[in-house]
């Protein structure tokens, strides 16, 4: 599903909001974006708060990175997360994220 759902969406839409805190699935956005000028990729994660986190990263090290991300969590108690393997991200408040992009006023 990296960049699959949002390829798309920019096929259909004048502007796709890309929020993604993975820095793997971030490059392949970015990849995307050469060639579909219509996303904007926000590489955090959305939240209640804006804030810091901790995102756990799957648990099968073998497995492709970019498959890999789709398994990554901010939710420690995910079954398929390994706790010893982390990225620190940021959390963008939904309300923040909504301002931002003219969709609400602040």
């Amino acid at each position: 599903n990296v960049g699959l759902v949002s390829n798309f969406l920019a096929r259909h839409h004048e502007v796709v909001y890309c929020v993604e805190p993975h820095p793997i699935a971030v490059e392949r956005l970015r990849y995307l974006k050469k060639y579909r000028k219509n996303l904007v990729i926000i590489d955090k994660a959305l939240g209640v708060q804006s804030d810091k986190a901790k995102l756990y990263l799957h648990q099968d090290k073998h497995l492709d990175p970019a498959e890999a991300s789709q398994g990554a969590s901010i939710v420690a108690t995910k079954p398929n997360i390994d706790l010893k393997r982390t990225i620190d991200i940021e959390i963008l408040s939904c309300v923040e994220f909504l301002q931002a992009v003219g969709k609400i006023k602040k």
